[in-house]
């Protein structure tokens, strides 16, 4: 049974007022929205409720791509998550929005350091970081490397380039 569904049928069992059966709806993170003709809420009306930014808000994931090559490169092909977040914030923190320094709706972390996260998540299933490295140390693979060359900013390092 879907949400929409089961939350229905159970406000039909229980006797609460409406201003309570509101209350009890955010504490359980459930949008008092009317549900759509297809009993569905809104994509917009659960982002809304959910804390989560408007499209267009943040600074878009793709802005971060090549900082994060940079970082990895400058630092020898590898660095850990904390070295290179802290780094990848530091190349765009003029470009960064008031928004991207909110924290994430579930409290855990701040926004910008969140999409740092996940680009470095897609980039490794692209091929440009190595999926293999060692648990929190992020590595740039042989595709990264070429890419960035491809970018005209190589990123050159004292260390040089690992393989």
């Amino acid at each position: 049974m879907r949400t929409v569904e089961m939350t229905v049928t159970l406000r039909a069992e229980v006797d609460v007022d409406d201003d309570f059966w509101a209350s009890l709806l955010e504490l359980g993170g459930t949008s008092t929205s009317e549900p759509q003709g297809n009993g569905q809420v809104s994509r917009r009306r659960r982002r809304e409720s959910s804390g989560r930014a408007a499209a267009g808000a943040r600074l878009p994931e793709s802005q971060y791509r090549l900082p994060l090559l940079e970082v990895l490169a400058e630092r020898g092909g590898s660095a850990t998550l904390r070295e290179a977040t802290d780094a990848v914030g530091e190349k765009l923190k003029n470009q960064l929005r008031p928004i991207d320094f909110e924290r994430v709706p579930s409290g855990r972390g701040v926004r910008w350091r969140n999409r740092v996260q996940w680009v470095r998540s897609h980039m490794t299933r692209e091929g440009l970081l190595r999926s293999d490295s060692p648990r929190g140390v992020w590595e740039l693979s042989d595709t990264g490397w070429q890419e960035l060359q491809r970018s005209g900013r190589s990123g050159t390092s004292s260390r040089g380039r690992r393989s």
